[in-house]
């Protein structure tokens, strides 16, 4: 889940916005009365998160049905437009055998550039059929196999109504982004109301704005300072394996716990190399007050540095501290 970072609720990003609501319709009908939330304010708040996250998945899903259908009518374009070309050099070569070859090739369209535009393409080829049908059926012998100006307008008539299936799905995508940030600006206007309402019964420091999706004063997080999540509050310089460690081809590292701590992902680089390898991934933190060690098996002799990233009880990354270990 986002860490909330302050009460800017027009900035929220979509993971704050959510985190926010989340908090918010679990809690509320515990303090609405307290803090007088009621009629359609309260209702909103009680189904806020449920809407987000539905209007979120929709837009989300239609944007990947807008990719799908466009990459699979640009498919079909790429391929409609190659048989047009060769069918074109095909038709060419038989209207060369004849003396009145420009006169057919301007009825076919087939005298200027072949066009990378799609309906201009579908204009191109549609043009040909009706030509042909035409020639066909004066038995005039300035005509390709019927079987290839069929597949070629079948082949067109396939791209252009994915062509046109990719536009109604754009537009399904952009009526799923409107309706997601209409109620964007709702629940910026709304959560502005609630938190006001709240800071007028409670102050803006009470701990309980936290679980109204709320950030307190003292808590809100501005750029230049670290990150949110825990912090060192210690951690050993370099470290050196002793001989019996190197003979059991195990490696130790003590550091001091985390308060709050609850899980710690462990990372090792070797020197001269540039990808840090996996120690172990949710080390558990049992006692944060104490030291706690972790080990490390069959390491060859040299430099190695040490990554270790906290994590709190919702899992939201804290301040990694690197930890250079000599193995002699």
């Amino acid at each position: 889940m986002a860490f909330i970072k302050n009460n800017r609720f027009s900035d929220d990003d979509d993971d704050t916005r959510q985190a926010r609501l989340a908090l918010l319709s679990a809690n509320i009908d515990l303090y609405a009365v307290l803090i007088a939330v009621a009629g359609d304010i309260l209702a909103w708040a009680q189904s806020a998160f449920d809407i987000w996250v539905d209007l979120c998945a929709t837009a989300a899903r239609e944007d990947g049905d807008i990719d799908e259908a466009t990459q699979e009518y640009r498919i079909k374009y790429d391929d409609a437009h190659d048989y047009y070309i060769r069918a074109k050099a095909l038709l060419k070569a038989i209207l060369d055998s004849f003396q009145d070859n420009d006169e057919a090739a301007e009825k076919y369209g087939v005298m200027r550039d072949t066009p990378r535009n799609v309906d201009a393409l579908y204009r191109k080829i549609q043009q040909w059929k009706d030509q042909h049908d035409i020639y066909i059926a004066e038995d005039d012998p300035r005509v390709i196999a019927d079987e290839i100006v069929t597949e070629m307008m079948a082949k067109a008539d396939d791209f252009y109504t994915g062509w046109k299936f990719a536009i109604t799905q754009k537009r399904e995508a952009a009526e799923a982004y409107d309706a997601k940030q209409a109620e964007f600006k709702l629940g910026t206007k709304y959560l502005g109301l609630i938190y006001s309402l709240a800071v007028m019964v409670w102050g803006d420091e009470d701990p309980r704005m936290l679980e109204l999706g709320f950030q307190t004063k003292s808590g809100i997080w501005t750029p230049g300072d670290p990150e949110p999540g825990l912090e060192w509050p210690d951690w050993p310089g370099p470290v050196e394996a002793s001989a019996e460690q190197i003979d059991k081809g195990l490696v130790r590292i003590t550091y001091s716990g985390l308060n709050g701590g609850k899980t710690l992902r462990i990372e090792r680089l070797k020197q001269g190399e540039s990808d840090y390898v996996p120690v172990t991934d949710g080390l558990p933190i049992d006692d944060p007050e104490d030291l706690t060690t972790f080990d490390d098996d069959h390491l060859d002799k040299g430099k190695y540095t040490y990554r270790l990233t906290p994590f709190n009880e919702a899992m939201e990354a804290g301040v990694p501290v690197e930890v250079e270990v000599t193995v002699r």
